[in-house]
């Protein structure tokens, strides 16, 4: 009896499989081509051998692409933009995203005044020699892609040991008259954050345009920043073998400084602050004009005018009004009988009233910088 059920079940078995083999299959079948990944996202680049009238053939450079790199750009972070590249020194002295301190060879990171530190190939260090420190502050969102050149190639810029670092701002969208983009962040602490940019090509013209604002309250108390940068490019190409460009960029910032804390007040209250009345305002603004000039196949003529004018702030205090006195500075007289502070780090008369900001005074950093220099 269990042989005969069995056999029936495996009759009806094959007959359903038999009528399912029938019925035609509504969908087509399609056999896919084999393709091959030959490339992958590249976060650090070298320079080419020949980049418009420099050549960097042989020598030590990285190009790090920030488009392609998972980093805080909102708020600057530079130890996750250097991540990968050797040898390279980060400290945060602010934690505002304001100042990017690095280094190379063991050399001191603050402001980074051991590089020749450039935006779009225009110098922003405050002074050559004297104070290298360069105070200018460009948003991350805003940039492209930041080259690093050591060794001897970063002799053709100055005779900085650290090298030169140099922030290529984007360029704008060729195939359209109107492009715009916005970058807004929110975080912790009172940090917000935005990035607005409009950019085109019309004609034999193109321009880009943008502006950034950032405010935080900071972690620590009395250490609240408030940041507005903006920049124009704009670029006239004539004929194929002549380029014009003129750009203006403006960086300020208002950073309150909560002053130092030692083993035992970190241990306490890590957020706390030593300093009330501490202020740095830097606002520089660095204008330039260019030219590039495709003289034969051979032959490339590259002449630059730039200039960093602007002022610096500050208002520091270790006691009661009124405050601390001037940095080690050198005052020199102008023609018209005011007073140019070599340097930064001046306080007021009376610094009673710095809690509010009212007796912030600006001086130049130096005599303005200007620069000249033509590479063929």
């Amino acid at each position: 009896m269990f042989k005969q059920c069995a056999l029936l079940l495996l009759s009806v078995v094959a007959a359903v499989s038999l009528f399912a083999q029938q019925v035609p299959d509504s969908l087509r079948n399609q056999v896919l081509r084999e393709i091959s990944v030959k490339t992958q996202r590249e976060t650090i680049l070298r320079l080419p051998a020949v980049q418009g009238a420099y050549l960097w053939a042989g020598k030590k450079s990285e190009v790090i692409s920030l488009s392609n790199m998972d980093v805080n750009i909102a708020e600057k972070t530079p130890r996750q933009v250097f991540a990968k590249v050797p040898g390279v020194f980060v400290y945060d002295m602010d934690g505002t995203g304001n100042q990017t301190n690095i280094s190379t060879r063991s050399l001191d990171p603050h402001r980074g005044w051991e590089y020749n530190i450039r935006t779009n190939g225009l110098m922003t260090n405050s002074d050559l020699y004297g104070y290298p420190a360069s105070h200018f502050s460009l948003p991350f969102e805003a940039v492209e892609r930041i080259e690093l050149v050591r060794g001897t190639g970063a002799l053709q810029y100055g005779a900085q040991f650290g090298g030169m670092l140099n922030y290529v701002v984007k360029q704008p969208d060729t195939t359209r008259a109107f492009g715009a983009e916005s970058i807004n962040s929110a975080g912790s602490f009172g940090l917000l954050s935005t990035y607005n940019a409009v950019g085109g090509k019309v004609g034999k013209w193109q321009y880009y345009a943008f502006y950034s604002r950032r405010v935080s309250d900071g972690y620590r108390d009395n250490s609240a920043s408030d940041y507005d940068g903006q920049g124009l490019v704009l670029t006239c190409t004539p004929s194929e073998k002549l380029t014009l460009r003129a750009e203006v960029f403006r960086s300020n910032y208002l950073y309150r400084i909560p002053g130092p804390l030692t083993d035992a007040q970190f241990a306490g209250n890590p957020r706390q602050a030593t300093r009330a009345r501490n202020y740095f305002n830097p606002e520089l603004v660095l204008p330039a004009l260019s030219a590039e000039w495709q003289i034969g196949p051979k032959t490339r003529l590259r002449w630059t005018a730039s200039g960093l004018l602007g002022s610096v702030g500050a208002c520091s205090s270790t006691g009661p009004p009124p405050c601390a006195t001037r940095s080690a500075t050198a005052r020199w007289p102008t023609a018209n009988g005011k007073w140019i502070l070599i340097g930064f780090g001046v306080s007021p008369q009376n610094c009673g009233c710095c809690r509010n900001m009212h007796c912030l005074e600006k001086h130049p950093p130096s005599p303005p910088v200007f620069s000249t220099y033509t590479t063929i």
